[in-house]
């Protein structure tokens, strides 16, 4: 158990009570992770997705100021609004206008292609350049996933595609790429976001966090109610939180209507949570959700009727074992991209 009590054994009865005796305040605060846009639909889905680096910083502030303190970052292309872009600069960029409006919330890079550009291999991999853009955090997928949607036609002034296209793939990666990737994120002192789609992905797990210079607390994320992934119930919840690492803390997305009920669990449970336009277009049934704030601030309200305080970003540094001081992106600097 970790002697400062923000990490414990899930599964230990006596140690939640411990922890919970006084009420939820005697659980570690609450870190919400904000992902504004993701990398598949867009504003032909809700217009409220912010796509261009000036609409993401924008939505990332109005989320900061309703409690988040992490952002989970997708750059889209310049050219083409409706695909991911890979390249440092762009994400630098985006980096660089969100740090401007938010001093102190924790930027975080995802390092997923796009599902419309696959690799050479004829499937989405990893793209690292996001890597190197100066994230304090960056996700790593903890393994391959099958996926199944359809994307609508963007009618303009939206530019991309000009017809539904039905996404029928599978993101690939291996053993040896994710320990090259993580061995990357210690070289450049960026702290890996481990993503699990299902608990068969432990096994993977249990290998990264032995690489040199991995440090406890892991940050683990159980991506719940994405297809080929674990089920988005209660019981594949507690079963995931049953199998962490010692010195691990882990966080939730809830896809879709999964999200409340998963996220309630989350929270009672000492977990945290991440919410956003890329998990959810709907904040009710029928009805979209007008920005990425509003599904923070239904978090925040969640949280403070269970009893449950929110974190700062600066409470949520020390709880990562995050430097103090956030990351900066000076203009004209430019970064060394070794792939």
């Amino acid at each position: 158990m970790d002697p400062n009590g923000n990490t414990w054994s899930y599964a230990d009865p006596r140690e939640y009570l411990r922890h919970a005796q006084k009420g939820l305040q005697g659980l570690p605060p609450l870190i919400i992770t904000v992902a504004i846009t993701g990398g598949a639909q867009g504003k032909e889905e809700n217009s409220a997705l912010p796509e261009s680096p000036q609409e993401q910083a924008a939505s990332t502030y109005e989320a900061w100021n309703a409690g988040a303190s992490i952002v989970h970052v997708h750059a889209r292309r310049a050219d083409n609004l409706s695909m991911m872009a890979h390249e440092t600069e762009r994400y630098r960029e985006i980096n660089g206008l969100i740090r401007q409006r938010c001093p102190d919330i924790i930027i975080n890079n995802t390092m997923a292609g796009d599902v419309l550009d696959t690799r050479p291999d004829g499937h989405c991999g990893f793209e690292p350049g996001s890597l190197h853009a100066g994230p304090e955090m960056a996700s790593v997928d903890c393994g391959p996933i099958a996926y199944r949607f359809a994307l609508a036609r963007r009618e303009a002034p939206l530019s991309g595609r000009s017809a539904e296209t039905v996404v029928d793939d599978l993101f690939v990666t291996t053993f040896g790429e994710l320990e090259r990737l993580v061995d990357r994120c210690v070289s450049l002192g960026v702290k890996p976001e481990f993503e699990l789609f299902n608990s068969g992905q432990f096994s993977i797990l249990d290998d990264l966090v032995q690489r040199p210079g991995m440090e406890q607390p892991y940050w683990v994320q159980f991506v719940m109610g994405a297809q080929n992934g674990n089920y988005a119930t209660p019981m594949d919840l507690l079963h995931l939180a049953n199998l962490l690492h010692p010195g691990s803390m882990f966080s939730v997305i809830g896809i879709g209507p999964y999200q409340v009920p998963l996220h309630a669990l989350a929270i009672v449970l000492g977990g945290h949570v991440r919410v956003g336009l890329e998990d959810n277009l709907y904040l009710a049934r029928g009805q979209k959700a007008t920005s990425n704030a509003a599904f923070v601030e239904r978090i925040v309200r969640l949280a403070e009727i269970v009893g449950r305080r929110v974190a700062t970003p600066t409470e949520a540094r020390s709880l990562l074992g995050l430097k103090e001081e956030p990351s900066e992106y000076p203009e004209g600097d430019r970064v060394a991209v070794d792939r």
